[in-house]
């Protein structure tokens, strides 16, 4: 299984360079969540959603760690704990 960032409003992945292509095949795929909002946040990506894509390429599911319209943070009351750790994480950075 691997994550893969989409942009929401294009529809485009993110490379390991931090640069939107328009082909998952060309996307970085990630193997932990706690990665792939790393490197969001490291290149500024905050409208984005994480793909969960099987190795034979079957899409299971999608998070929106940084959105309030996702539906499994809603539902889990876990956005606001998120979005608060990626604050902390930024904050931290920043110092």
């Amino acid at each position: 299984m691997k994550l893969f960032i989409q942009q929401l409003e294009t529809g485009l992945f993110l490379d390991a360079a931090g640069h939107w292509v328009d082909s998952r095949d060309s996307a970085e795929g990630f193997a932990r969540q706690a990665d792939a909002i790393e490197f969001c946040l490291k290149h500024g990506c905050r409208d984005v959603q994480l793909l969960k894509v099987s190795d034979g390429g079957e899409l299971y599911g999608y998070l929106q760690p940084f959105g309030d319209n996702d539906p499994v943070l809603q539902s889990s009351g876990l956005g606001g704990e998120v979005r608060s750790a990626a604050q902390e994480k930024e904050r931290r950075e920043r110092a």
